[in-house]
């Protein structure tokens, strides 16, 4: 879709160079992603596409093996504003802190699905299965059993999964998050995921979220 995107504004000619200079695979692969983005345009099922690669699995249905994306810190600090405050980060790394600014966080080598949540929570979690779907099933576990006060979390808008949607049942309130979130590597190179993102809010503080999120997209409220 982002290769699509390229595309649409460049001349004729331009793309197979730009694509050569900025991507990591090669020309066939990149037409092989724009023409199965196409079809899925159009309504074709995804797993009617695996002809189109090599490995029998389309990119899309396995998004990304890299697990440390950093948050924008504007994000960030409206989820902060939104909670009063960042008590404890379940799934980050020192770097991340430096804009979390969380009083207790815990790395992938803490493994923080083993580890005591506390207070108000920011939870970015890891992208690639089966940690996002643990994650996001521990902070919807942990809310709904009083272990925490208040939770932010910052996912893909992944509505056809039994996580989501569990997430979804117990939360307060969510906004659909406009465009797509530039998340940062490790590096500082801005990642372009493949689907737009929601940040879901469980807690009392849902005028707060409100308020604070109301320009960065689309708020819904849980029906109480």
């Amino acid at each position: 879709q982002l290769l699509l995107e390229v595309k649409e504004n460049m001349k004729h000619g331009e793309l197979m160079p730009w694509i050569a200079k900025h991507c990591k695979f090669e020309q066939s692969t990149a037409s092989r992603y724009m023409k199965a983005a196409h079809q899925i345009s159009t309504g074709v099922e995804i797993s009617s596409l695996s002809g189109l690669f090599p490995s029998g699995k389309p990119h899309i249905s396995h998004n990304s093996g890299e697990n440390e994306w950093y948050t924008p810190p504007d994000l960030i600090e409206r989820a902060r504003k939104a909670m009063g405050a960042i008590d404890c980060d379940p799934a980050s790394h020192s770097l991340a802190n430096k804009n979390v600014k969380a009083n207790v966080f815990y790395t992938a080598s803490d493994n923080g699905l083993t580890q005591v949540w506390h207070g108000r929570i920011w939870l970015n979690p890891p992208y690639a299965q089966p940690l996002c779907a643990q994650f996001c099933e521990a902070v919807t576990h942990r809310f709904l059993n009083k272990e925490i006060e208040q939770a932010c979390v910052l996912v893909n808008n992944a509505t056809e999964t039994v996580w989501f949607q569990s997430m979804l049942r117990a939360a307060n309130g969510l906004c659909l998050l406009e465009g797509r979130v530039k998340f940062l590597s490790k590096k500082g190179v801005i990642g372009a995921p493949l689907q737009g993102q929601v940040i879901i809010y469980f807690g009392p503080r849902l005028k707060h979220f409100t308020s604070v999120f109301s320009n960065s997209g689309q708020i819904l409220v849980h029906a109480s």
